[in-house]
């Protein structure tokens, strides 16, 4: 095998990593086709490439995020504490790792790049979900520009990749 270079955030690459080798790992313990099937078994079906060809033209495929797991940025631009913000910090041990979403994947500082990342993966949506305590820090009342700014430039930014932000018609 060739080496293979990734340009997914690292929290997410330490997810996907293990995920991956799990993966293989039980592919290998469950057995392998040999090269020569043994007589007595005949498919009963038949096999066909899962691609695009069998969906309808208009199917979108693409993928989707959790502005709290993925934004990050959680003390900066003005954004204020979401309801798990505080229930991770107030209750650690509820969290199987005692993680918060403070550091997410980063997107914050790195949408450009991974909205990229999916136009490269020959994907046709990106779907996401807005910090509402980015846009009102403090639940409802005065707007945060900086917060309405990073949205725009999100939506900008799928756009200027050729990506959909819409559902399916």
């Amino acid at each position: 095998m060739g080496t293979v270079y990734c340009a997914l955030p690292k929290p997410i690459m330490e997810v996907i990593v293990p995920t991956l080798l799990l993966c293989l790992l039980t592919l290998v313990a469950g057995g392998t086709p040999s090269s020569s099937p043994t007589p007595s078994i005949h498919p009963t079906h038949y096999t066909s490439t899962f691609n695009r060809s069998l969906f309808p033209p208009d199917f979108l495929f693409g993928v989707g995020t959790s502005a709290y797991q993925v934004e990050g940025a959680a003390d900066i631009d003005g954004r204020g504490a979401s309801i798990w913000d505080t229930f991770t910090k107030q209750h650690p041990e509820k969290i199987w790792d005692k993680s918060t979403g403070n550091p997410g994947a980063g997107f914050y500082h790195h949408y450009k790049d991974d909205i990229k990342v999916v136009k490269e993966m020959g994907l046709d949506s990106f779907r996401f979900s807005i910090s509402w305590s980015r846009i009102f820090p403090k639940g409802k009342g005065a707007i945060n520009p900086l917060g309405v700014k990073f949205y725009n430039n999100v939506i900008d930014e799928i756009l200027a990749n050729g990506q959909n932000s819409e559902s399916p018609k």
